[in-house]
């Protein structure tokens, strides 16, 4: 606190110097305006709600010489006013007041930070009484809730619902809420087994293991397809074979009437002859 009364009364001794400087700043300005009116051939400006009117021009670059010269006269006039506001004086001030203003900002923070706090445990305190600052506490007079409907009431509750309310008006209306959430989130209850879902169930397995299958069928069913093309082949010659065969003894036997009168001797012996007969029936 001492040092804190120190540096109040080094502004306040500083702001008294500033004003005795301004006033001698304000005297050399009137000093500089009586100059200018004398350059631009002016009498002293009159307090009058009607603009000054005057025909005579005065060049800019003039007017700024003039300027620079009167005050440059009255600095060299004055050598102590012309340190007033230097540049370290002006950094004092400007360190002076910043670090003031810190040091309010700061406890303006604090203060606010402490009633903020304070308000906080005052509301937690509020929904202990009325059971819905925890978890725990909403599963005691709501244990019908599943644990994730609790931790969403609990987020109503603490956004929603006013820490003044009552006990009963507070459970009423989260018991309203958790029965909505209660029946979204529910799981269906299991139909009674029947013929038709038992025959759909297996159904279902078929198809997916014949999914899982489908390339092993695929591997066989291409087997096949090269199977048959190598028998359909080998019938084929087979049979043209045969043909080829018939043809051949129907053009040298059956048509010569000779080699057909042997042909026909020689079945009739194979047919008749007990010796053939039992030769065959050893084949068969």
């Amino acid at each position: 606190m001492a040092k804190k009364d120190e540096i109040i009364e080094d502004i306040l001794d500083n702001v008294d110097d500033h004003e005795k400087r301004l006033k001698t700043l304000e005297n050399g300005i009137k000093q500089i305006l009586e100059l200018l009116q004398k350059i631009g051939g002016e009498s002293p400006p009159q307090k009058n709600t009607q603009p000054a009117q005057s025909n005579v021009k005065v060049e800019y670059k003039d007017l700024e010489n003039a300027v620079y010269d009167g005050m440059a006269e009255y600095f060299k006039a004055n050598p102590q006013v012309a340190g007033g506001l230097d540049q370290e004086s002006i950094k004092k001030v400007s360190n002076i007041c910043y670090n003031n203003y810190q040091k309010v900002l700061k406890e303006i923070k604090e203060k606010y930070q402490a009633e903020v706090d304070k308000k906080s445990e005052e509301d937690d305190k509020k929904r202990d009484a009325l059971g819905i600052r925890t978890q725990d506490q909403i599963s005691e007079w709501a244990p019908e809730y599943l644990d994730y409907v609790v931790g969403i009431l609990r987020f109503i509750a603490y956004h929603c619902i006013d820490v003044d309310d009552t006990p009963e008006h507070a459970h009423e209306f989260l018991r309203v809420v958790g029965n909505v959430l209660a029946g979204i989130t529910k799981t269906p209850d299991a139909p009674p087994p029947t013929l038709k879902a038992w025959l759909f169930h297996r159904w279902k397995q078929f198809k997916a293991n014949n999914r899982k299958r489908k390339g092993f069928f695929y591997v066989v069913l291409l087997l096949l397809g090269l199977a048959s093309l190598v028998f359909i082949n080998e019938y084929q010659s087979a049979v043209m074979d045969l043909d080829r065969t018939n043809r051949i003894f129907y053009k040298n036997v059956i048509l010569n009437e000779r080699s057909a009168k042997e042909y026909h001797k020689l079945d009739s012996l194979i047919h008749s002859n007990s010796f053939f007969k039992t030769y065959r029936t050893l084949d068969d």
